[in-house]
């Protein structure tokens, strides 16, 4: 578990840290009298920007007597207040939770010791009574014994100029890495219009394919709707012929049922063409349907590089508005540096993230183990698989000495 940083509560009309009186009330008061613990707080975090202040010293809150303007802060039981950002730089409104328009004020802006706090309603024109500092230890012991300097600008030393040197080399380092990949990504766009183009023309063609497909079936069912319905009439005439012979015996008959035999053959062997077309057909329509999955990855591959552009764009932005930003500020930088130290420039306190230069080398996520989609990838086809044929027997011819043959 970390260690606790406690606060310094200091309203920025007065100067003066604040800590409860042994009447529990609460009221500024000079450091140098009473010491440190009583007069810094500890922040206990809730949701949100709420905080609850503890006293080091006490262990007791800091809390409102009552919601109405001019009612005194005291100690006692846990109390929520939130934290406002204020006009001043690293001031805050300090609002009690309990209360709608109940906020911590130094009473007149007085900058004397032991000046009782109160609460009062939000209003702008005594918003320098109602501000306040929050310093860690550090910061305010180091505030309290630093004395005003000025170090002013004067000739760059060498150490200045090749870190400006470096800088500008980074700067253009990035601006080359920002061209290369904006060519990449144009690229990569040309490429993507083609094979959207490319798979626009296989779309076209095989709904081609499916609408001759389905012209060929209707004329397929058509002809076997024909050609049973024949058969049947063939069958039906050779049953009454049939019949007919049974009961004549003439010979007409019989060649009437020759002839209705030979039909009834070239039928059959018509539905035998038919159903070989069929066949056929239903082949073709396997062989659309396989191109059709094929046709579906391709899409999800085109897909998956949209995204993958769209997320290149995102970032080129990003790192295009950084480069600007640098270079902005790299222009705007005098040739000496300036330093002020002192109490305007005592740093430390809370919520101090936005004093902390933007300049950060971002890593390219985007470009680190990144795999390209399916269908995408360019290292070439997988070599074929090496498979052993049959052993080679070689037979010595150089004998030296040659076997004794029986007689």
């Amino acid at each position: 578990m970390g260690v606790e940083v406690s606060y310094f509560l200091v309203p920025v009309s007065g100067g003066l840290p604040i800590q409860p009186n042994n009447s529990n009330f609460v009221n500024t008061y000079d450091f140098v009298q009473n010491g440190f613990e009583w007069e810094q707080w500890f922040m206990e975090r809730g949701d949100g920007n709420k905080v609850a202040f503890r006293n080091r010293a006490s262990g007791k809150y800091l809390r409102a007597q009552g919601g109405n303007a001019g009612n005194y802060v005291i100690t006692g039981e846990k109390e929520w207040w939130s934290l406002e950002t204020g006009s001043t730089p690293r001031s805050y409104w300090i609002k009690c939770e309990t209360y709608p328009n109940a906020y911590l004020c130094n009473p007149y802006g007085s900058y004397k010791s032991q000046n009782l706090i109160t609460v009062w309603g939000k209003q702008e024109i005594y918003k320098q009574t109602m501000l306040w500092y929050m310093y860690d230890e550090l910061t305010w012991k180091q505030h309290i014994s630093s004395s005003p300097q000025a170090n002013f600008a004067g000739p760059p030393s060498e150490q200045q100029q090749k870190a400006a040197e470096v800088q500008q080399q980074e700067m253009e380092k990035q601006a080359k890495e920002s061209e290369e990949k904006e060519k990449a990504r144009q690229e990569r766009e040309e490429q993507l219009a083609a094979k959207e183009k490319e798979f626009a023309e296989k779309q076209k063609q095989a709904e081609v394919r499916r609408k001759d497909l389905e012209r060929r079936q209707q004329q397929f069912e058509a002809k076997e709707k024909a050609a049973k319905e024949r058969q049947e009439q063939i069958e039906a005439r050779e049953q009454a012929l049939a019949k007919k012979e049974a009961g004549k015996g003439d010979k007409n008959s019989a060649n009437q049922v020759s002839e209705l035999q030979r039909q009834l053959s070239e039928t059959q062997r018509q539905l035998e063409e038919h159903r070989a077309a069929h066949h056929e057909k239903s082949a073709q329509e396997e062989q659309l349907a396989r191109q059709e999955q094929e046709h579906a990855k391709t899409q999800e591959a085109l897909q998956a590089v949209q995204r993958e552009l769209a997320d290149m764009r995102a970032q080129m932005a990003k790192r295009d508005r950084e480069l600007a930003s640098a270079q902005q500020q790299n222009a705007s930088k005098p040739s000496g540096v300036s330093k002020m130290n002192g109490p305007s420039s005592a740093r430390g306190g809370i919520f101090t993230k936005s004093d902390q230069s933007p300049l950060r080398a971002e890593p390219e996520a985007s470009a680190i183990n990144r795999r390209e989609p399916l269908g995408m990838r360019t290292k070439g086809p997988r070599p074929a698989t090496q498979r052993p044929g049959p052993a080679r027997i070689e037979i010595p011819r150089d004998f030296q000495r040659l076997p004794r043959l029986r007689p």
